[in-house]
């Protein structure tokens, strides 16, 4: 999986013996998973799929009937950059009431690409209301926010 921007890749991860577990990619979604060597990058196996129920299958080509296609970019989509950007100066406010009263702030960083960006929050706190505030002169639409506890599991609504 790509950026969209500069093909660049989009998570990264340690091996553990030989084991490798990509915690910061999306569902519904195929990659192929790279390994470093000697300043290059080499697929470390076939392309898998990412299913929606978190299960990984396998992509392998039929080998013995193959076919030459050249993919090319019709054009290069700016809508999404330009959505990011709009970010930029908005923070999020982290509270334990309704009011945002001694609300915890997370400002958005210069650095807002067009995939996840991750923005930790002080342990041994709790926190109930989450919202975004836009900069001034931006619309302030942001189309999700996941939340994840420290060992990357989803956190659910609830107390």
């Amino acid at each position: 999986m790509f950026d969209d921007a500069n093909w660049a890749p989009v998570a990264g991860a340690r091996r553990r013996g030989r084991k490798v577990t990509f915690r910061e990619v999306g569902l519904n979604c195929v990659y192929l998973p790279m390994y470093y060597e000697g300043g290059s990058s080499v697929p470390a196996g076939w392309p898998v799929l990412l299913s929606k129920d978190r299960g990984v299958r396998e992509l392998i080509p039929e080998l013995t009937d193959r076919e030459t296609v050249h993919l090319t970019r019709k054009f290069m989509d700016t809508l999404a950059r330009q959505r990011a950007d709009s970010l930029l100066g908005g923070r999020f406010e982290l509270a334990d009431n309704a009011a945002f009263r001694d609300a915890y702030t997370i400002e958005v960083p210069d650095t807002v690409g067009m995939n996840f960006q991750t923005a930790p929050v002080p342990e041994g706190q709790k926190y109930r209301y989450v919202r975004y505030i836009p900069a001034a002169g931006t619309s302030g639409n942001i189309a999700e926010i996941e939340l994840y506890a420290r060992n990357g599991q989803p956190l659910t609504g609830g107390r």
